[in-house]
């Protein structure tokens, strides 16, 4: 059951009220584990003030698997997961074994197991796969008809002139497995990205994203192309970041479930450090 805040006091003090059966060290760790929700958004910080009314609730306990990968939502049709950054979706040329896909079918070896999409191996976020073929081929249809909603949290190089918007391009991959906008290109594919500026630093800003499309490197070549490429973006431009990793994020998740047709809603924090980031400064030309 939830439970309202009854005065305005610090996360753990109002923890304790909510469960005064439990240590503080226990408290911590729920906090740490980010298992503590207050209005439906994961807390962070022991300290941090809950105001008055505010809605607490526990989330289930967490279960990792091999690679940190977070086991997000399971069940006999489907596995929800949290991807680090580092990590690779699915098997390429260079690497076969060690892949989220390859991971997860080590831990039910007797079970198949589909992927559904693709996170870039510098993305962390939330990845879906699937564990039968009818629920495959479904998931595939709500993608291939934009159906599903995702989310994705960036940090750009510069300010962005528009604070939100929509981002219309064609995009093309060459021989060189590097994607470029080419909208004469009787083969390029329609990618529309939607846009809002969440906050803005002074060398860089914090961007949400949603996709209407889903084509391959969308969010990077599009952001590159305008003059903004995302923190980290060797490959599409970005020499220097205030974090050390590609500043892209799968935030949020929201399908229809193959067998019970409910809507399924996920999204994992964003990495602190995209909240947080250490000054940098862009080198001079």
């Amino acid at each position: 059951m939830p439970f309202i805040a009854p005065k305005t006091a610090p996360l753990l003090e109002t923890l304790q009220l909510f469960a005064p059966e439990s240590s503080k060290a226990t408290l911590k760790k729920w906090i740490r584990a980010k298992r503590v929700l207050v209005d439906g958004k994961t807390a962070s910080l022991p300290q941090e003030i809950v105001k008055k009314g505010a809605q607490l609730s526990l989330g289930a306990k967490k279960e990792y698997f091999r690679g940190n990968i977070e086991i997000l939502y399971e069940d006999s049709s489907l596995v929800v997961i949290y991807k680090p950054e580092g990590l690779l979706s699915v098997a390429t040329d260079e690497e076969f074994f060690y892949t989220a896909h390859d991971l997860l079918k080590t831990r039910h070896p007797t079970r198949r197991v589909y992927p559904v999409h693709r996170l870039d191996r510098d993305t962390s976020g939330i990845m879906l796969f699937a564990y039968t073929t009818a629920a495959r081929d479904f998931l595939k249809k709500q993608f291939e008809e934009h159906s599903i909603d995702r989310q994705y949290h960036a940090l750009l190089l510069g300010k962005l002139e528009e604070k939100q918007g929509t981002w219309t391009s064609y995009l093309q991959e060459d021989s060189f497995f590097r994607v470029y906008e080419c909208p004469k290109s009787p083969k390029a594919q329609l990618a529309i990205t939607e846009f809002a500026v969440v906050k803005e630093f002074k060398t860089h800003s914090y961007v949400q994203f949603t996709l209407k499309t889903g084509r391959k490197n969308q969010l990077r070549v599009q952001a590159s192309h305008r003059g903004h490429p995302i923190l980290g973006d060797k490959k599409y431009g970005s020499p220097t970041t205030p974090v050390s990793r590609l500043c892209l994020h799968a935030h949020t998740l929201h399908f229809t479930h193959p067998a019970s047709s409910k809507r399924l809603c996920f999204s994992y924090p964003t990495p602190k450090e995209f909240d947080e980031p250490k000054p940098f400064f862009t080198p001079k030309h």
